[in-house]
């Protein structure tokens, strides 16, 4: 049996309420967030949820508009994640769900633990990403595996389940400079 892993980015409330910092242009929001929900809901495996926050002092706080300050509401994973989380902890209390800053997940030490967890298994990637930063993080789990445990695990992009701000940047990328040589596939 293959195990699973889910790495969910971004559904945070700033991306995706009505009174966002920063809210997604994309269309039907309400439907994207409960499918995210539902397949995170019905996912065997672990989950990892990658959480984009921005910090006062940083250049990015004060170049675009002020979105997912840490410690706000809007930094927050959304409601629908969030009641998810709490069934599936009900459900499973052995069930513990991984949760961090987009700044953690791209620590080596991080990607380390990822890519363990990975090994022999399918990464799944669903939920937001603002303008590729998703790549990011995925490029060095998927390094990480390579060059410290010596494995490729298949990832798989589910795009009715993945937005990127710049989608056409973000496909580009993908087919071309991840597809070919990581073992990634968009569905």
């Amino acid at each position: 049996m293959t195990k699973k892993v889910l790495l969910v980015s971004a559904m945070q409330n700033d991306f995706f309420t009505d009174d966002g910092a920063l809210p997604s242009k994309m269309e039907n929001v309400e439907k994207f967030k409960n499918d995210v929900a539902n397949f995170v809901k019905d996912f065997d495996g672990h989950i990892f949820f990658s959480k984009y926050e921005t910090f006062p002092e940083s250049v990015l706080f004060n170049s675009i508009p002020k979105h997912c300050l840490v410690g706000t509401p809007g930094a927050e994973l959304i409601n629908e994640i969030g009641s998810i989380l709490n069934q599936k902890c009900e459900e499973d209390p052995s069930f513990i769900p991984y949760i961090y800053n987009s700044r953690e997940l791209i620590n080596a030490s991080l990607c380390t633990t990822v890519s363990n967890v990975c090994e022999g298994t399918e990464l799944h990637i669903i939920g937001f990403s603002l303008n590729g930063n998703i790549l990011d993080n995925l490029i060095q789990i998927v390094n990480d595996a390579s060059y410290r445990r010596n494995y490729l695990p298949k990832v798989i992009i589910h795009s009715d389940l993945f937005f990127d701000t710049n989608k056409d940047l973000f496909n580009m990328y993908v087919l071309t400079k991840l597809a070919p040589y990581f073992n990634v596939s968009v569905v």
